[in-house]
């Protein structure tokens, strides 16, 4: 899957005097360990962090967020898919979605396009985004020292950038940009770690 991803990154257009690097964390002992470990290892100011079964299927996808962030300085992080407003529960799913994205989370593993509110003109500023592709151009720490699985690493972390006083919002689309071959997602720990994700910031 990972061969795939990277086959994916391969045929994206790159602008010129700019160039991509990628780095593979594995063994991790959770998404916020992972992630830190790849944005120390790296000294882009744009960094975009992706699981593994989720394949960019644009090719103008980079131009598309370098775009986004040199036109808004203020804007720390950005996604695909989130929530307009998170609700009190910490589960995003359940507020306002906002973005496009393919997704074959189903047992029956067929890709599917779920189109929510967006805009292809404009970004939409969001409370959360959802963790299948994140996009910075800031350096904020993911809070390993919270969040020790593998739930609520994106969450936290939008929350961090808001923090910061950054926006956070889902780029401009009307078409799905990433196919995420996701499977059926294990919710061990879910509770746990949306029960400190609550304490912490709502």
């Amino acid at each position: 899957m990972y061969d795939k991803c990277l086959l994916h990154i391969e045929q994206l257009n790159i602008p010129a005097g700019m160039s991509v690097d990628t780095v593979a964390i594995k063994e991790a002992d959770s998404m916020t360990q992972a992630y830190n470990a790849a944005m120390n290892d790296s000294d882009a100011k744009y960094k975009i962090y992706l699981h593994q079964d989720a394949m960019i299927t644009d090719q103008h996808f980079i131009e598309k967020v370098l775009e986004l962030f040199q036109e808004n300085e203020d804007i720390g992080i950005c996604g695909v898919a989130g929530a307009k407003n998170l609700p009190q529960n910490g589960i995003w799913w359940e507020g306002r979605k906002i973005g496009v994205f393919s997704d074959s989370h189903e047992r029956d593993e067929i890709m599917r396009e779920y189109k929510y509110e967006c805009d292809p003109t404009r970004p939409i500023d969001v409370d959360v985004l959802d963790g299948v592709i994140l996009c910075t151009q800031y350096d904020v720490p993911w809070r390993e020292d919270l969040f020790t699985k593998w739930h609520f690493y994106d969450l936290s972390q939008c929350m961090e950038f808001k923090r910061n006083g950054y926006r956070v919002s889902v780029l401009p689309a009307e078409a799905s940009m990433i196919e995420h071959y996701s499977g059926v997602a294990s919710m061990k720990n879910f509770d746990s770690e949306r029960e400190i994700f609550i304490n912490e910031y709502l």
